[in-house]
């Protein structure tokens, strides 16, 4: 039960990024998001998976507070957010271009 508990937090940060980001890959017409010939919606987007990984985190710190007395959650939760911040990292150096261009 354990490791069913923790690959269903960790899809909980999975999923929502997976359709944040396949907004900007998808063909049909939408509406742009910005104005004068500029289309803002990469940048929309990518504040929006920051905004969602960091609410993740908060998220994951809250559930290990609650949880504080059961060191399995405890440990599993202190993976959690590392693979949080890790993600965090990764994203925001794809949203301003400092490592893949």
């Amino acid at each position: 039960m354990q490791r069913k508990s923790f690959f269903i937090k960790l899809a909980l940060l999975i999923v929502p990024i997976l359709l944040i980001a396949s907004v900007p890959l998808t063909k049909q017409s939408y509406q742009s998001i910005g104005g004068g010939g500029y289309d803002l919606t990469n940048l929309y987007c990518g504040f929006f998976i920051l905004l969602t990984i960091i609410t993740w985190i908060l998220f994951i710190i809250g559930h290990s507070i609650v949880f504080r007395k059961n060191r399995n959650t405890l440990n599993d939760n202190l993976k959690l957010v590392g693979i949080g911040f890790g993600t965090f990292f990764i994203a925001s150096l794809i949203l301003f271009n400092t490592w893949i261009t």
